[in-house]
């Protein structure tokens, strides 16, 4: 569950510190987006208000986001998906849109970090 909140925990910092804004002053619409949600229908907050997720879910990647609306129809999102699956309930809990240069981003950092983690724990033997 610790590694669920890291990993948004990670996402909601690439998100800040990725995240570039056009060069003009007046525009204010980022030059490319980082779309992700958070879906706790399912779920029940406790009595301080958090989300706990059941264990078991997984990590999906897709090439893209394809949604149906409450009337029957498809949209697309081209952007590399990222969702948390919940298999038992069929849902996903969490859903990042991201464009090439935002999923290659999060790729390195998340690089960087295995390749510590590893690094540490072969010199500790």
């Amino acid at each position: 569950m610790r590694f669920f909140a890291v990993v948004l925990l990670l996402a909601s910092v690439l998100y800040l510190s990725t995240t570039t804004h056009s060069e003009e002053p007046e525009a204010s619409v980022p030059a490319y987006m980082f779309d992700y949600g958070l879906f706790t229908k399912p779920y029940k907050s406790n009595e301080h208000g958090a989300f706990f997720l059941p264990s078991g879910m997984k990590w999906k990647v897709m090439p893209q986001y394809v949604g149906r609306s409450d009337d029957g129809k498809t949209s697309v999102d081209d952007r590399i998906t990222l969702v948390l699956q919940d298999a038992k309930k069929g849902f996903w809990p969490f859903i990042a849109k991201m464009d090439i240069e935002e999923a290659d981003a999060l790729q390195k950092s998340l690089a960087a970090i295995i390749a510590e983690k590893k690094g540490a724990k072969a010199s500790s033997k």
